[in-house]
């Protein structure tokens, strides 16, 4: 069998590295499409029914797994994820098959190699499977940061942070009167942040709900929040987050 695939993956160089490595496998897997967002990746694979998805986990706006709950066409899945040991114990205890990023060409045939040994009763048996791994799966989300400050570190609760913003090759994390400097990335940061209470406003920035004062509404309807910090900061909001924020 040549599985239909697309790519779903927010990185173009992590696209663009496993479309390279998938070129040797042509045989079996045919890449019929790329998608680099949630949203993008739900209307491409319920218009498209790919056999197959590689599918990132930390997307902003939409997750891998929020995707999964809005698509009526079900595929097979191989995940690619960094998330830590209990989650990758769950994928194992569901039969699902991951990657950990960067993808490794030698792990990526493994996968390939399950996915040629697929039977018939397994692939019936997968949306179960799929609904106790989401079940099973629950993503990591942080109580604190730890921030260097000059030769001391920080123990700084998320709680206490109003937004994150892109910074050149970092990411400031802002509280009520203070920035600091991180090396992680924002999607990094998205997937380790508890849900409830932070919200991706833009490919730049993330910001904490409970810190937000206000939406002002733009020009062409566009939405900017402004923070509750010292410096009443604005921060711009996606088409994606509007929904979020019930604009």
């Amino acid at each position: 069998m040549r599985y239909k695939t697309i790519l779903v993956d927010d990185e173009s160089l992590a696209l663009q590295r496993l479309e390279r490595l998938l070129q040797p496998h042509t045989e079996l897997v045919e890449v019929i499409a790329h998608a680099a967002a949630g949203d993008e990746a739900v209307v491409k694979i319920n218009a498209l029914r790919p056999d197959l998805i590689f599918l990132d986990i930390q997307m902003p706006a939409l997750n891998g797994f929020e995707v999964l709950e809005r698509l009526q066409h079900l595929p097979w899945i191989i995940f690619s994820t960094a998330y830590d040991e209990y989650a990758l114990r769950a994928f194992d205890a569901n039969a699902i098959d991951y990657l950990l990023k960067p993808v490794e060409p030698e792990r990526l045939q493994r996968a390939l190699k399950k996915l040629q040994r697929l039977t018939s009763a397994e692939k019936q048996a997968w949306p179960q499977q799929l609904q106790q791994l989401l079940a099973s799966v629950q993503p990591p989300t942080r109580k604190r940061l730890l921030v260097r400050v000059g030769d001391r570190v920080r123990f700084l609760p998320v709680r206490e942070i109003y937004f994150f913003q892109a910074a050149d090759k970092y990411v400031a994390a802002h509280t009520r009167d203070e920035v600091f400097l991180l090396d992680q990335t924002l999607n990094q940061l998205e997937g380790e942040l508890p849900p409830e209470d932070f919200v991706r406003l833009h490919r730049s920035a993330i910001a904490n709900l409970n810190h937000i004062a206000e939406a002002v509404r733009g020009f062409g309807g566009n939405y900017r929040v402004r923070m509750k910090d010292q410096h009443k900061t604005e921060l711009p909001v996606s088409r994606q987050a509007k929904a979020r924020l019930a604009l």
